[in-house]
């Protein structure tokens, strides 16, 4: 694996059309969770709906990413589509 960041950087939805790029740091995982890191992401029409303030929206999760940590208590297992 390679070296883990200390920190990340997020889009924190404060309000309607008051989205912040932040940084905060890198948690540890717990046990039975895994740390990925993300090599790409983009915006859809859902996270324009919540920017423009709709009143529910659904995100979607369907990202890569790299396992770049494990908890105590969790398996590696690769995946293919």
């Amino acid at each position: 694996m390679t070296t883990i960041a200390k920190t990340m950087h997020a889009i924190i939805c404060h309000a309607a059309e008051d989205y912040r790029l932040q940084e905060y740091p890198v948690a540890t995982p717990s046990p039975g969770e895994i740390l990925l890191r993300t090599h790409s992401v983009g915006i859809c029409a859902s996270d324009l709906k919540c920017y423009l303030s709709a009143p529910l929206f659904w995100g979607d999760a369907h990202r890569k990413g790299y396992c770049q940590a494990a908890g105590n208590r969790s398996i590696k297992v690769s995946l293919a589509p």
